[in-house]
């Protein structure tokens, strides 16, 4: 990813991702996909850092990490504001997303999809393994596929839209990755 390329680099990840996204073509190119436009994606991300904070003094133990997607034609930017404990566990205290989903409808539901793709990501990431045993899954019901709990959620998911008039997209996916 972007963000572990960075860390390599010595790079600030906000400053590295930007770097990257000013080098790509012009929307069209078919070596990128149809139709993503590095603008979009520039634009969603540098609300969300600014709505997040980035690059403002955090008490030690205390970070903020990014991530950037281009899923069904909607543009997502997330920043999640972290705490590693004393023993390296890992605390999601607060997560800010920006989305260019074209045009929404029903604000209270694109929120609420964007919010739990979010919970689902991250419940994916930290807990859930998937055994396949003689070609089928040994995980058979969610006793053994643990969801995230409410405990180790964020305690604040903040999720904005950029206004456009442009016909809507799927919300379903972009905010899982």
């Amino acid at each position: 990813s972007a963000a572990r390329a960075a860390h390599a680099a010595g790079r600030d990840p906000l400053d590295f991702t930007l770097e990257l996204l000013a080098a790509m073509p012009p929307p069209g190119h078919t070596r990128w996909g149809r139709g993503f436009d590095a603008a979009q994606m520039v634009t969603v991300l540098k609300r969300a850092t600014e709505k997040a904070g980035w690059g403002t003094k955090l008490p030690r133990g205390r970070g903020h990490g990014l991530a950037v997607s281009h899923t069904n034609g909607a543009y997502v930017a997330v920043v999640a504001e972290v705490t590693v404990g004393a023993s390296g566990e890992l605390k999601i205290d607060r997560v800010t997303a920006v989305v260019d989903a074209g045009l929404i409808i029903n604000r209270s539901s694109a929120e609420s999809q964007v919010q739990g793709a979010i919970i689902d990501g991250i419940s994916a990431a930290w807990h859930q393994r998937l055994t396949i045993d003689h070609g089928s899954a040994a995980e058979h019901n969610f006793d053994a596929y643990p969801m995230l709990r409410m405990n180790q959620s964020p305690r604040e998911v903040d999720v904005e839209f950029v206004k456009s008039l442009e016909p809507p997209t799927g919300l379903g996916e972009p905010g899982l990755p």
